[in-house]
């Protein structure tokens, strides 16, 4: 069972406290019906699912609403392409789900969809399901992101990762590659708690 969140604000500055229910309330305009699942849509005119943005927006909204936040990440799982990659992108069009391959986005992934292992009270299944989803995406890239076997994922065109060049970068796709072995790590019992600390040099390259 799903267990219930509440956040609660009250200030006497009537200004702020006029600003922070507006928000409150323009946000529910962005819960959607995705085929029967309650989601947290990005908003301001963008009407599905990013992977980009929603499974921390999914987190971060959690605490208002466990549901969204959960299949913010779900979806993204459940959505996985049999040859291992997760879409960019999940829409509803004409009344179907409709996961989107246009585009990578992964890195933005790993760690909202762990941490709502936490939040949701280490749901039985989900980190299990969660490693096994970041087991084949990560095998995914090496397969098709490699082309020189030079153990540095790439990136073919600015529309892959949805963002410059210059923000992407190696680093990008290392810190994929470190949360992948850390989700890794927690399914398989190795620690309890979500490491903090520099990249280990060990985790910098595929093994």
């Amino acid at each position: 069972m799903i267990g219930e969140t509440k956040v609660t604000f009250r200030t006497a500055d009537e200004l702020l406290q006029k600003l922070v229910d507006k928000a409150e309330e323009k946000s529910l305009e962005n819960l959607k019906d995705f085929a029967g699942r309650k989601v947290l849509i990005e908003g301001g005119g963008y009407e599905k699912i990013w992977l980009e943005t929603q499974p921390m927006g999914g987190e971060m909204y959690a605490k208002r609403d466990l549901e969204a936040g959960l299949n913010n990440n779900l979806l993204f799982m459940e959505c996985q392409r049999e040859d291992g990659r997760i879409p960019g992108s999940i829409a509803m069009i004409d009344g179907v789900l409709t996961p989107q391959f246009n585009k990578f986005q992964g890195f933005c992934f790993p760690a909202p969809a762990l941490n709502m292992y936490y939040l949701a009270g280490r749901p039985a299944g989900y980190l299990e399901q969660l490693y096994d989803t970041l087991e084949r995406f990560d095998a995914y890239l090496w397969r098709v992101r490699d082309s020189d076997g030079d153990g540095c994922l790439e990136t073919w065109c600015k529309y892959e990762p949805k963002r410059p060049r210059s923000w992407w970068g190696p680093m990008s796709c290392t810190t994929f590659s470190y949360t992948t072995c850390c989700a890794t790590a927690l399914a398989r019992g190795k620690f309890s708690a979500w490491p903090v600390g520099p990249l280990p040099e060990s985790m910098t390259r595929p093994p």
